[in-house]
């Protein structure tokens, strides 16, 4: 398994846009219909921080993830919106957890 945290703080008015962009990504990968992965996003107390946390059965389903257009679109604008935090990706070990991640 796979698994990335990725952190990034945004600027005030580019919050909404980013909320919608991740909306867009997130519809389109729930349409995939496939169980190889999880990915779920965040918002810390601040709001403009977001935090991204995926996990991914293999190299495969990572690299289809990340491929998808609307994904492409929103690292793109998220990236030209001017960051105030630059995106920081930690690679995560899991060690348990309480359900099943993947299926």
């Amino acid at each position: 398994m796979i698994v990335y945290k990725v952190t990034y703080t945004v600027k005030q008015a580019f919050i909404a846009e980013n909320q919608k962009n991740i909306s867009a990504f997130m519809a389109d990968f729930k349409q995939l219909g496939v169980n190889s992965f999880q990915y779920n996003v965040y918002q810390s107390e601040d709001i403009k921080t977001f935090i991204h946390l995926s996990h991914y059965m293999d190299e495969e389903i990572q690299q289809a993830l990340l491929s998808v257009p609307s994904f492409v679109s929103f690292q793109e604008k998220r990236d030209a919106s001017g960051l105030e935090a630059d995106p920081s990706i930690e690679v995560l070990h899991l060690v348990n957890s309480s359900n099943d991640i993947i299926k």
